[in-house]
């Protein structure tokens, strides 16, 4: 009985002690701690690409794959954080810094995001993330480490290379699960400053909307039970547009994704429908993009091929403004392709583009190897 009173009397002691000691922290220690513990959260990525040759990538140059010139190039660098703040709170962060055609090399938030996941009903995130239109942004995101081919589909370039989609938005994204048994049914749901096609402005709005107006998108995907390689969804955005001479546009995206993807299997179909309508009364303009991916894994080795369309009429009343201009026409590129895993952080590409704009067909080859570290 002695020796079980004095043990619970030595934990009373330590308890006490161990408590005057964290209330008699000083303000440094205190912050030292807290430091100490958001360091012990926080996982820190890299991802770079180099490459040679004559790439496609997302955009063309000007004058198309044929003015293109075979080079050595530093594409990204991307610097990935996440950290954890609480049990259903945590902080995203995604720095790219890269260059282009114009040989200038620039750095850009490409996310930065709030999140609240309280269960997996509910996800929610404020700041910069990928819009909800379409798959291929949100699943394999900017770092090529983790994209099969050298770059993306040419219908997700980003709104500052002369993309057609507003791939970046600012504001609030929710996604989740509903019940709905074996169908695997999520929603989609986003409010955000929409993109800009004043020449005054940026074409992603990450500080100051142009009108009060807001974008708005929602979707409805499934990942069935019995298929859970299987994705199949539909988007639709809408939001009103304002350009230099006041004139306003209603622009409405509809986007469609059937995917099917396992460790040793890729298949994957988007399409998206861009409709521009003059508020004042008009004609719409529709502008039209689809691709189509497949490949397969063979132990370390991965041939692949895609299929590129875009049709973005020369009429349509919005993009013929911006400073950005998306190339008017037909374009089209047949991508053949092997990526090969040197190791699990090494992947060494090449990939053979014949690319269509302005009615002219081209060639070109490119080499890239992506690290992960």
């Amino acid at each position: 009985m002695r020796r079980s009173w004095r043990l619970l009397l030595a934990v009373v002691v330590v308890s006490a002690l161990s408590e005057t000691y964290a209330h008699a922290q000083t303000p440094e220690e205190a912050a030292a701690s807290t430091a100490a513990s958001i360091l012990a959260n926080t996982r820190l990525r890299f991802y770079t690409d180099l490459g040679y040759g004559k790439p496609l990538q997302e955009k063309l140059p000007v004058g198309g794959l044929q003015a293109g010139t075979y080079s050595f190039q530093i594409a990204d660098l991307h610097v990935f954080a996440t950290s954890r703040l609480a049990e259903d709170w945590s902080v995203l962060s995604e720095l790219l810094i890269t260059s282009d055609f114009t040989n200038e090399a620039a750095a850009e938030m490409d996310r930065l995001l709030i999140q609240f996941t309280p269960s997996k009903h509910v996800h929610l995130a404020m700041g910069k993330y990928n819009s909800g239109i379409g798959y291929y942004p949100n699943e394999f995101h900017r770092a090529k480490f983790y994209q099969t081919a050298t770059g993306r589909p040419m219908m997700f370039t980003d709104e500052d290379n002369g993309g057609i989609l507003p791939v970046h938005q600012v504001g609030m994204t929710a996604q989740g699960e509903i019940p709905s048994g074996e169908l695997g049914l999520h929603y989609l749901g986003e409010i955000g400053n929409g993109r800009s096609f004043r020449h005054t402005s940026a074409e992603v709005q990450n500080w100051a909307d142009e009108n009060n107006l807001k974008a708005v998108n929602g979707g409805l995907f499934i990942r069935p039970d019995r298929a859970p390689d299987l994705q199949a969804g539909v988007s639709v955005y809408r939001d009103t547009l304002e350009t230099d001479d006041g004139a306003k546009t209603h622009e409405t995206i509809v986007a469609a994704h059937t995917v099917w993807m396992r460790p040793d299997l890729e298949l994957l179909n988007e399409a998206v429908f861009v409709r521009h309508t003059p508020v004042s009364g008009g004609e719409t303009i529709t502008t039209k993009a689809f691709y189509t991916q497949f490949s397969r894994r063979l132990e370390n080795t991965r041939p692949y091929v895609r299929y590129d369309y875009w049709n973005r009429p020369a009429d349509d009343p919005v993009y013929n403004v911006t400073d950005i201009v998306p190339p008017a026409g037909v374009r089209q590129a047949i991508s053949v392709g092997v990526r090969q895993d040197l190791t699990p952080l090494v992947a060494f590409k090449v990939q053979y583009d014949r690319a269509r704009q302005s009615g002219v067909w081209a060639n070109g080859v490119h080499a890239q190897i992506a690290v992960a570290f």
